[in-house]
């Protein structure tokens, strides 16, 4: 009866396959873009690279002479597009056929069920996007200024204190802003509950495969196989982090609550949510429930600590492979912030050196090489191109700039000063109406980090015991964030001055 069972549950699956192949295959005056050849039923999946997917389809750009690729894998249509312009046109410019998500069953089993990053547009996206927007206008992000101010100099310290473990100490500032912006917890270094779970998500999160491309976004019934079958790589990972997602729910949000019961005065982000709906002034639409605050606040943890701690990695990483700029940058914040205090935000418009890093820092290795897949609603033109409906992912546009390989801030610099005058890179934070609401954060806490380290702190190539510099290895991860492997650095301070400064906290 079991195998009849299976016969029959195989046959139907089969059958929807080629349903789905079948139908998406529609006429049309105009082609489809190019791409890898497809076989029936399942498409191009055998052509589906597994390692760094972003940097294969900027080959296979090259290959078929096209920055707007077509794959279609198990009936399923996408599209890819390689080229910066592309992606502003129809994500900003017809951005209404383009604001929804594709479904990520990765995602969901790994607990994030509620985030509002993979919701499609309805009341449920409405009204968390709206809570977003509210707690990280302009104004509020000047607010937390003063925090990001002081973790930068605690994180400088640690990197000169605990150099051994720079990445966890990456880690440590990311959590101590999001915990304490968005729930008023303190954090107390790399050992504390509250990174041992960033890490955790940071693990889930960032070590499967790009986002509705592991085996679980393909074949989501997999989610139904009980733990002690959890065979399949995607599946195992996400079932072994779940536990770790479900504390930065839960957990921060119990502690927020049992404050207010306390009477506990402290500000924050998901206090002020709670305060919020407590008046009885929230039209009903706009109304949350303990299950919306919990998936804002856990989505608010998870987006800017990961991305974050990525991003710094990648800076400091810039920084051994181009010293020069290190050393420029250090000299221009010396002439304007002098040695005898630490750069703060007042500072930023008279350091263009500092503000080009952190552009490059974003441009080099984008932390989500393939973004959150958008997804189209109709099917559409473009291009002379047919694009179905269906996912549209977006990666990196390396033809804008000259030797996209190489970490050069120096790209910045206007033509009027000598300089290419590169355009800023755009898409680090999304497009159009999926941009993220927390981008000033996020580019906040970037730059306070790369401009206190670099203040206070000389970043250099580790030497092994005959006194030789240890060549860094530049490995990227593969996965839905991607960040540098870990490799050794020493961190030296610049100055005793700039150790006495830091030790003022």
């Amino acid at each position: 009866m079991d195998q009849i069972y299976l016969a029959v549950g195989l046959f139907s699956f089969c059958g929807i396959l080629a349903w789905r192949y079948y139908s998406n295959r529609k006429k049309s005056p105009y082609p489809l873009p190019p791409g890898p050849p497809a076989d029936p039923i399942i498409g191009s999946m055998r052509y589906m690279p597994t390692e760094r997917p972003e940097l294969a389809y900027i080959e296979w750009g090259k290959k078929y002479n096209s920055d707007i690729l077509y794959i279609n894998v198990l009936g399923q249509s996408m599209v890819i597009l390689n080229k910066r312009e592309d992606a502003v046109e129809l994500l900003d410019r017809r951005g209404a056929k383009y604001m929804d998500r594709p479904p990520l069953p990765y995602f969901d089993e790994l607990g994030f069920e509620g985030m509002v990053t993979s919701a499609n547009n309805g009341p449920y996206f409405r009204r968390h996007r709206k809570a977003f927007q509210n707690g990280f206008t302009n104004t509020k992000c000047i607010q937390y200024q003063p925090l990001e101010e002081n973790e930068a100099r605690q994180l400088a310290m640690r990197l000169i204190t605990d150099s051994e473990s720079w990445m966890a100490q990456m880690v440590t500032f990311s959590t101590a802003i999001i915990a304490n912006l968005a729930y008023g917890i303190e954090v107390n270094g790399k050992d504390d509950d509250f990174v041992k779970w960033s890490e955790g998500v940071g693990r889930g999160v960032g070590g499967g495969a790009s986002a509705s491309a592991t085996m679980v976004d393909i074949f989501p019934i997999i989610r139904n196989l009980p733990q002690w079958l959890s065979i399949f790589p995607s599946l195992k990972l996400a079932r072994e982090c779940r536990p770790y997602v479900k504390n930065i729910h839960e957990k921060p949000f119990d502690i927020v609550k049992d404050d207010m019961e306390k009477g506990i005065q402290k500000i924050s982000f998901i206090r002020s949510l709670l305060e919020e709906r407590a008046s009885g002034k929230v039209k009903p639409a706009d109304q949350l429930n303990d299950y919306d605050i919990t998936s804002i606040g856990g989505t608010t943890y998870a987006a800017g600590m990961d991305t974050t701690w990525s991003t710094t990695s990648i800076f400091v990483l810039g920084m051994i492979l181009n010293p020069d700029a290190q050393r420029k940058a250090q000299q221009e914040i010396d002439a304007v912030v002098g040695t005898d205090r630490l750069p703060t935000f007042a500072d930023r418009a008279k350091l263009p050196a500092v503000e080009r890093i952190v552009l490059e820092t974003f441009r080099y290795n984008p932390v989500l090489p393939l973004n959150i897949p958008h997804k189209s609603t109709v099917d559409d033109v473009f291009k002379g191109y047919f694009i179905p409906k269906g996912y549209i992912y977006l990666n990196r546009d390396t033809s804008t700039y000259s030797s996209p390989e190489l970490f050069n801030p120096d790209r910045y610099i206007p033509v009027s000063e000598g300089g290419e005058g590169a355009i800023p890179p755009v898409g680090h934070f999304g497009f159009g109406r999926r941009i993220c609401p927390g981008q000033n954060l996020g580019l906040n806490n970037v730059w306070i980090a790369v401009a206190t380290t670099l203040a206070t702190i000389n970043i250099q190539k580790k030497k092994d015991k005959n006194g030789s510099e240890i060549e860094p290895v530049v490995e990227m991860t593969t996965g839905f964030v991607s960040h540098p492997k870990y490799f050794p650095v020493d961190f030296q301070p610049r100055s005793e001055r700039a150790v006495e400064l830091l030790k003022k906290l």
